[in-house]
């Protein structure tokens, strides 16, 4: 079962959907819900995966009468900006123009534990936070763990598309995804667990 921390905006929001098994599972869970009113943001991040991705999410948004908006990458990457820098600042160059609605994102707890160990290796372990109010997203399904998300894509067959820039390491986000998490689930097979419990304390202090 998906676990949703907080809710789901009581009204019309956005969806930042990437046509990845993760959005497009919680883009199945959200369209289950006839209450549920949503446009889909789709962002193009001009890789060699992204047309591909972009006619997925769009046609999957035709067919069943969603209103889909596209992003695409708008300027040459900075000296000194690194790759994954630059597609997120470009995400939320995007996502700002919509920001006037709440936008959900898809982030859930396998991005959280990730995201605790990257910043950690910096000095400091955070916590990707429920709530971001300058862009007005929120993210209801933090303490959702990749496995669930797996489970429910295999019980109602959910068509994605699968990205082959997640196996490049050269990004450290999937060098640690794919290479040190294994690691770490050893030392510590409950760190989903415990962070799961911050997150929702840290939600709940927000009225989240």
């Amino acid at each position: 079962m998906l676990k949703v921390v907080g809710r789901i905006p009581a009204g019309k929001f956005h969806f930042a959907c990437s046509g990845g098994s993760d959005s497009m599972v919680f883009l199945d869970f959200l369209l289950r819900y006839p209450q549920n009113r949503f446009d889909v943001l789709h962002f193009n991040h001009g890789t060699k995966y992204c047309d591909e991705a972009e006619r997925f999410v769009t046609e999957f948004c035709r067919k069943r009468g969603i209103v889909c908006k596209v992003g695409r990458i708008a300027r040459e990457r900075k000296k000194g900006e690194s790759q994954e820098e630059f597609w997120r600042n470009e995400r939320y160059r995007f996502f700002s123009k919509y920001k006037r609605l709440p936008i959900v994102t898809c982030h859930h707890l396998g991005d959280v534990v990730e995201t605790w160990i990257m910043s950690a290796l910096h000095g400091e372990a955070k916590l990707i936070p429920y709530r971001n109010a300058r862009y007005n997203i929120i993210r209801p399904f933090l303490a959702t763990p990749k496995s669930d998300i797996e489970d429910w894509a295999r019980r109602h067959k959910i068509r994605h598309v699968v990205d082959g820039s997640n196996l490049d390491t050269s990004l450290k986000r999937n060098l640690v995804r794919l290479e040190m998490m294994p690691l770490v689930l050893q030392v510590n097979p409950g760190i989903e667990k415990v962070l799961a419990k911050k997150i929702l304390s840290a939600a709940s202090a927000i009225g989240g």
